[in-house]
């Protein structure tokens, strides 16, 4: 293939190489599987080392796809970041310490290491001065990557209950962030929680988490909280029942401007 860009433009590059292997022999949609991984895997190591640098200012941009094998050139930008950052995953890669990558680093390893399984090869993982090239790292069909280390501990969700039962008692509850949790428990448990379907609970319990990103991968019930949701206007009233004859007599406005004057004198 004509290149585009000089040499010395395309400092990186991930190359598959088998006996018989070229571009022409594999589906547009894999070789495209692979940039998308590759992308992923830089601009993810990037972001951790470099939180500075927004997502959209990280380009691994593809300069050439070479037919001897399939040798896929990136010309990233700003190459003074991401090419230190390469070696540095290259070099995880090369010793093991796949736990180490972020999370979506790691699964664009799986699907390097997929493809390699597919089409009999290994990816080389190379760098370029010129017209010399090093070899850094390389992935096999063969690699092996550990799930992230988990954490446990006790907590408490608070969700809305929007499915309940199952032969082994369960409680699926929607997070105010969106996410859904399945919750294990007893079958009284369920039925407690299945009496408040629809409605937002609060329960206490045994949670396991990914220690990277604290997705919540499994849940034991312990007990249910007597939390209820209610109306502001009611919580408001309770307070001001239980603690409001502490603030009788309190001038708001003045309690505020000795406030500011303590502070101004600090």
């Amino acid at each position: 293939m004509t290149e585009s860009l000089n040499q010395n433009d395309q400092p990186i590059e991930v190359r598959f190489v088998a006996d018989g292997l070229v571009p022409s022999a594999v589906r547009s949609h894999e070789i495209a599987d692979m940039l998308i991984a590759v992308e992923d895997l830089i601009v993810a190591s990037v972001q951790r080392e470099r939180p500075d640098l927004g997502k959209d200012t990280i380009i691994v941009g593809l300069a050439a796809v070479e037919s001897n094998s399939i040798g896929l050139r990136f010309a990233p930008s700003p190459a003074t970041v991401v090419v230190p950052i390469f070696r540095l995953i290259a070099n995880t890669i090369h010793v093991q310490a796949y736990t180490s990558l972020p999370r979506v680093g790691r699964e664009a390893v799986k699907k390097i290491a997929g493809f390699a399984r597919k089409y009999h090869c290994r990816a080389e993982l190379r760098t370029h001065e010129g017209l010399v090239a090093e070899v850094l790292a390389t992935i096999g069909p063969d690699v092996d990557i550990p799930p992230a280390p988990r954490v446990s501990g006790i907590t408490t969700i608070y969700g809305q209950v929007v499915n309940a039962g199952g032969k082994e008692p369960n409680v699926h509850v929607d997070l105010a962030d969106g996410t859904r949790v399945t919750c294990w428990g007893t079958t009284a448990q369920v039925k407690q929680l299945a009496s408040r379907l629809y409605t937002t609970v609060g329960i206490e319990g045994t949670a396991r988490w990914d220690s990277e990103t604290f997705e919540i991968l499994d849940f034991h019930i312990i007990g249910i909280t007597p939390y209820e949701e209610a109306p502001l206007d009611e919580l408001f009233s309770e307070i001001r029942q239980v603690a409001g004859s502490h603030f009788s007599g309190v001038d708001a406005l003045q309690y505020v401007h000795e406030l500011r004057d303590n502070d101004a004198e600090m």
